[in-house]
């Protein structure tokens, strides 16, 4: 991390160029019609609400959080935005990031899921299920099914963005090893050739009915499955 004091909290405008996205930001899904939507109103009226940053180097800053200000002003094509400078740690970034995230009233359950795991990988300080439940107002039930998604697998991940899923398909699916869930995921849809032509429309089932999938596919497989008894 970069050593350049800075003020407690310092404010002033920033050229776009000096700022860097964080990766270690949960959101990943910004609604191209309302960035642009946001690029129109930045246009007339400029960024109103400034950017939390960090320093990074000698002149460049982190965003920990306000990306979608930041890449709506890029498609207005301003110079400069408004920004808040603080020095942070990293802990305290992802914490930020995650707080803020889940006031979101669109927020993803990926995105949640990824917030969590990054506060429960930090290596100091140390993070428990519990502790995050208290820093978020979430159950830690909830916040254990939310990490559960992080066990999915990119193809799943990709769907679930793409909305072909729901947070319920999702959660059974995660329940399962990487390549059953291939499998699985295959399972959530139907093919509907009622309307005709040449191509079939795909349709979800519902969350049951891939329950009784992964039942009768994957959990009564394994349970008729031989053992050698030798290893038990």
């Amino acid at each position: 991390m970069n050593t350049t004091v800075i003020n407690a909290t310092e404010y002033r405008n920033v050229p776009l160029a000096l700022l860097t996205e964080s990766k270690t930001n949960p959101r990943r899904s910004f609604e191209h019609n309302a960035l642009h939507e946001l690029a129109k109103t930045i246009q007339v009226h400029g960024v109103l609400s400034p950017l939390l940053v960090r320093p990074l180097t000698e002149q460049g800053f982190e965003i920990v959080f306000g990306a979608r200000r930041y890449r709506a002003a890029h498609i207005a094509e301003v110079d400069t935005v408004p920004v808040r400078i603080k020095n942070m740690t990293d802990a305290e970034v992802i914490e930020a990031q995650l707080i803020e995230n889940l006031q979101r009233s669109d927020v993803h359950p990926m995105e949640e899921a990824s917030g969590f795991r990054a506060l429960l990988d930090l290596e100091e300080p140390k993070y428990s299920i519990e502790q995050i439940s208290a820093k978020t107002g979430k159950s830690p039930v909830y916040v254990a099914s939310r990490l559960k998604l992080t066990e999915l697998t990119q193809n799943v991940v990709d769907a679930f963005y793409r909305e072909e899923i729901g947070v319920g398909h999702a959660l059974l699916l995660a329940k399962l090893q990487p390549d059953q869930q291939e499998q699985a995921l295959a399972a959530c849809f139907k093919e509907d050739w009622s309307a005709g032509g040449q191509k079939a429309k795909r349709i979800l089932l519902p969350v049951r009915s891939l329950q009784f999938w992964i039942e009768s596919n994957i959990l009564l497989v394994l349970k008729l499955a031989p053992f050698d008894k030798r290893t038990v």
